[in-house]
């Protein structure tokens, strides 16, 4: 009977191959617009409701994080790792099985009956309670493993922020450049025609024409860093290249004052997800340590058996109790104390590093806003002033082709002065928002997302 359950209880092993041009292929088709990615798209929406997620009219950054929260590589194998986490959870503190004995003992002596046969079925008592002390150990590694997903999903969000002010950037850069080479080209032909009437030499006329050039590389190199971000978020989101619908830039404006440094470093305590992934690797060491210390202590051997011994049928019952005298799990138990030790001093390393994120994060912040401000105010009326009084005189017939190119020069540097300081300031307010943390309201996606692996 108990081999009959030993082998009815066992499961069977069933091979499941995977071909990587198969992940190759399912990933080369991957689009957003799948059942499964909206009913997951409307589950987070019970939290932030964004409207009809919809990906026809273009993705804007908030809708890419739900696409890349979905799909992104990293985040689906955290949350397989997840999963490992909490099938050992839900699997602790089981008894060990039973081990099932059998003796048999011919006597060398005459004996009417020179058999005897005994069989025994072991089992362990845990009266130490250590199985309890495992299930809430394995059940904080769980819940540790779940804050390890939340701070990924974290991490992907800030840095598919990144990526898009980055792409923003990029494209107004070009933009701007591609103004500027048509600008150019307008007052080329004016200087063509001056040359021809004899006005300008060949050798003034040709800084025109390496100015042109030099906007048209301009023109090329920001271009490709738009296609190069474009490719990047992209990745983030978990999508093939150049196969995500059409990316909705965000407008390049000023950024709302950041928060301080006290408020940031309050925010921080309540919600980085770094510090709740060492608050529970703490959380974890103190079950270890119960567990080796609970582990000191025997469980209780109970050994029944039944056998015939010279022909006449016998019950046997047999206890042991190991005596924790030699060994008595010395070495765990001062691995342990180790162990914790170290989880709280990563505790303080953390801490202290959310502190000095947070001093020189609000720097980078006060510093970015403070040379916005100066282009914004000063360089680019300036630069615009300048070229517009130069045109002035151009139409008044005064026409002084260098002073026109030099304004035009000064106007489309300050431009792309203008918005690389927009993009660092927008990229150190980001940074702000990372040491802060999502907003609890808003971020359950450890819970809402494990279906999606």
């Amino acid at each position: 009977m108990a081999a009959g359950a030993a082998i009815t209880g066992c499961r069977t092993y069933q091979p499941a191959p995977f071909e990587p041009s198969e992940a190759m292929s399912s990933f080369l088709q991957r689009t957003p617009d799948t059942a499964e990615f909206e009913a997951f798209a409307a589950r987070l929406g019970e939290a932030s409701p964004p409207g009809r997620f919809a990906v026809d009219d273009g993705l804007s950054l908030q809708e890419a994080e739900v696409v890349a929260l979905f799909f992104n590589p990293e985040l689906r194998t955290a949350r397989a790792s997840a999963r490992v986490s909490e099938v050992a959870a839900a699997h602790a503190g089981l008894w060990p099985d039973p081990t099932l004995g059998l003796e048999w003992t011919h006597l060398l002596e005459s004996s009417l009956n020179p058999n005897e046969l005994f069989g025994t079925l072991g089992f362990t008592i845990p009266i130490s309670g250590r199985l309890e002390v495992e299930k809430e150990r394995l059940g904080a590694a769980h819940a540790e493993q779940l804050f390890r997903v939340a701070a990924d999903e974290w991490a992907v969000r800030i840095g598919l922020r990144e990526q898009w002010s980055e792409w923003t950037a990029a494209r107004a850069l070009a933009e701007t450049a591609e103004a500027f080479v048509v600008q150019v080209d307008a007052l080329r032909e004016v200087v063509e025609a001056m040359e021809r009437l004899g006005e300008l030499t060949r050798v003034e006329a040709r800084l025109f024409h390496l100015e042109r050039l030099q906007a048209e590389f301009m023109h090329a190199r920001f271009a490709a860093d738009e296609r190069a971000a474009r490719l990047a978020i992209e990745q983030s989101m978990g999508l093939p290249p150049r196969s995500s619908p059409p990316l909705v830039a965000e407008p390049m404006a000023a950024v709302t004052p950041g928060l301080g440094e006290a408020d940031l470093r309050a925010l921080a305590l309540e919600r980085s997800p770094q510090l709740s992934i060492v608050t529970a690797s703490y959380e974890v060491a103190e079950k270890s340590l119960e567990e080796a210390i609970r582990a000191q202590w025997p469980d209780l051997g109970l050994t029944p058996g039944y056998g015939s011994q010279d022909g006449i049928r016998q019950f046997t019952l047999g206890f042991s109790l190991p005596i924790p005298i030699f060994n008595g799990n010395r070495q765990a138990i001062e691995v342990a104390f180790a162990d914790r030790e170290q989880a709280q001093l990563e505790v303080d390393r953390t801490v202290q590093a959310i502190v000095a994120a947070s001093a020189l994060a609000c720097e980078r912040l006060a510093a970015a806003s403070q040379q916005r401000e100066i282009v914004e105010r000063d360089l680019a009326p300036l630069a615009e002033k300048q070229y517009a009084e130069a045109r002035e005189l151009a139409r008044l017939g005064e026409v002084d082709t260098f002073i026109l190119l030099e304004g035009l020069k000064q106007q489309f540097e300050t431009r792309i002065t203008l918005i690389e300081s927009l993009r660092d300031e927008r990229l150190a307010a980001i940074a702000l928002e990372a040491i802060a943390g999502p907003e609890p309201t808003v971020d359950r996606l450890a819970q809402d997302t494990e279906s999606s692996s």
